[in-house]
């Protein structure tokens, strides 16, 4: 067997935000195929990645080679474009903007690409200059897919994100409080996932069905994101403690929901989300906007639970046959001054008819989240992970 061919992943892996939990799947999987040797050019924290203890003995030996990395960075000029000898793959964010890696440095190499989840389809001249910069840019909906080659790129293709199927599947869903109807929802607080909508609805619907909980996994690491919820106005503002972190759960009484009627997780990381997710009747997803497919929705319909999904953006990768609840009335978004072709207004009304359809259509609803584990089936990171080291190797010339 011929030895793995390094390859540069220039973010950090995490079991709490979704590009770490991306890195964390990808470097696995590529550790274990054998044809690809990951190595994260930013710097991470062992304590950060929540595994069991094999997969975390696996992972260790990735550290190792990014303390090394690290070292061997230290040792060139600081603040100058690299170019190594193996491929490099970077993160982009909005405007395929990237960070640089230890030491300032920019690192470059004859194969280059670019994995990209965005939602600001404002793409200025520089974020075209960069995308060139690139021999591939892979983003994670066919939506991102579309936006850039609508405006010029070619170099483009898709590959979504994956689901650990040995984590979240679909045995032993069930509640341990079965006279209660659990409505989950997760994600980063900010205006594009549309918490202010869930927190509207869910006033309204509690009203008419007091049996039903809103279970809540938010996290706010960034105290801005979380403070443009309130850009909308359908809400009371935000509530901060004496720490400036989010108060989840006075956030939610003072917009009408009773303590009885909620339960706020806080961050759960990755790894542990699973048995709570499998315990809930229905999931509720009405975001503005998503630049991948939403690892939360897909990790919800691998555990075979029914999902309520705006029909907008990189969600509409995620529907097909009846196997979600779709928001199909869409009204366009206007925030600041970012780009938002393509990212959709939920409505209040229609978020709520399909509480009320699930809830009182509960065996309806088993066979949705039976469909939609089905069609997550397709999309297991082992899967995902080939394909993307295809291409990097296919570039490479292997």
């Amino acid at each position: 067997m011929t030895n793995p061919i390094s390859c540069i992943l220039n973010w950090q892996p995490s079991s709490v935000h979704g590009w770490g939990v991306y890195g964390i799947n990808l470097a696995l999987n590529w550790l274990r195929e054998g044809r690809l040797f990951p190595i994260f050019s930013q710097a991470f924290q062992m304590e950060l990645i929540r595994l069991d203890p094999i997969r975390r003995a696996e992972f260790h030996s990735l550290h190792q080679a990014t303390v090394e990395l690290e070292r061997q960075l230290l040792q060139q000029p600081a603040g100058q474009s690299l170019n190594l000898d193996f491929p490099v793959v970077h993160a982009l964010a909005n405007g395929l903007k990237t960070n640089s890696s230890f030491n300032q440095q920019m690192l470059l190499s004859s194969c280059l690409a670019g994995v990209v989840f965005f939602e600001d389809t404002n793409l200025t001249l520089d974020a075209f200059q960069r995308a060139n910069l690139y021999r591939l840019i892979i983003t994670g909906s066919t939506w991102n897919q579309s936006v850039l080659e609508g405006n010029g790129c070619q170099n483009v293709t898709t590959i979504m994100q994956g689901v650990d199927h040995t984590i979240f599947h679909a045995e032993n869903r069930g509640s341990s409080i079965p006279d209660r109807f659990l409505v989950f929802s997760g994600g980063k607080l900010e205006f594009r996932k549309g918490q202010d909508l869930v927190v509207k609805a869910f006033s309204r619907f509690v009203e008419m069905y007091p049996d039903a909980v809103l279970v809540t996994a938010w996290h706010s690491p960034w105290q801005n994101l979380a403070q443009e919820l309130d850009h909308s106005g359908i809400n009371t503002p935000i509530v901060y403690d004496q720490n400036g972190k989010v108060n989840v759960s006075d956030w939610l009484v003072q917009n009408g929901i009773p303590p009885q009627n909620f339960m706020d997780l806080g961050l759960v990381p990755n790894n542990q989300i699973a048995n709570t997710i499998r315990q809930m009747d229905l999931a509720l997803f009405p975001n503005r906007a998503e630049g991948g497919t939403n690892l939360v929705a897909m990790e919800c319909m691998a555990c075979g639970i029914p999902v309520i999904l705006s029909g907008n953006t990189g969600h509409l990768d995620l529907v097909q046959d009846d196997n979600c609840l779709i928001l199909k009335d869409q009204k366009p978004v206007n925030y600041f001054n970012v780009g938002t072709d393509g990212w959709g207004e939920s409505q209040i009304d229609e978020i709520i008819d399909h509480l009320i359809f699930a809830y009182n259509n509960r065996d309806s609803l088993v066979r949705i989240g039976d469909r939609a584990a089905d069609f997550m089936k397709q999309y297991s990171w082992e899967k995902q992970s080939a394909k993307l080291g295809d291409l990097i190797l296919a570039l490479s010339g292997n």
